[in-house]
């Protein structure tokens, strides 16, 4: 039988295991794309279809700010733009551009190998 600790101490050791593969990631999509992994997953999410920055918050359990402040650098990029929803003035959406789509096409070709260049 599992005791609450047993449970707790696993779930605290699978998230550092997590934490440390994230900031692998990220050291990766900083030094080869230019990107942090919250710009890779705002980029993900709107790959096949344009979402509302609040859609993307929820998507990625963040604050809407975030996401304002992600499309920001993602404009900035020219890898995505917002635009406001045509059913609803009130919602502005994330649309990725060419340039995003060329971006997570070489993104998906290329081997990454965590924890170091691969």
């Amino acid at each position: 039988m599992q005791t609450v600790y047993s449970v707790a101490a696993g779930v605290l050791e699978r998230r550092q295991a997590l934490l440390q593969e994230e900031r692998s990631l990220e050291q990766i999509l900083s030094r080869r794309y230019d990107l942090t992994v919250s710009q890779f997953a705002a980029l993900v999410a709107v790959e096949h279809d344009s979402k509302s920055l609040g859609q993307i918050a929820d998507e990625m359990g963040v604050v809407s700010g975030n996401v304002t402040r992600l499309a920001d650098a993602l404009e900035e990029k020219e890898l995505a733009t917002r635009v406001i929803s045509r059913d609803d003035r009130r919602h502005t959406l994330l649309n990725i551009l060419p340039a995003g789509v060329t971006l997570l096409a070489r993104i998906r070709g290329d081997a990454l190998l965590l924890g170091g260049e691969g």
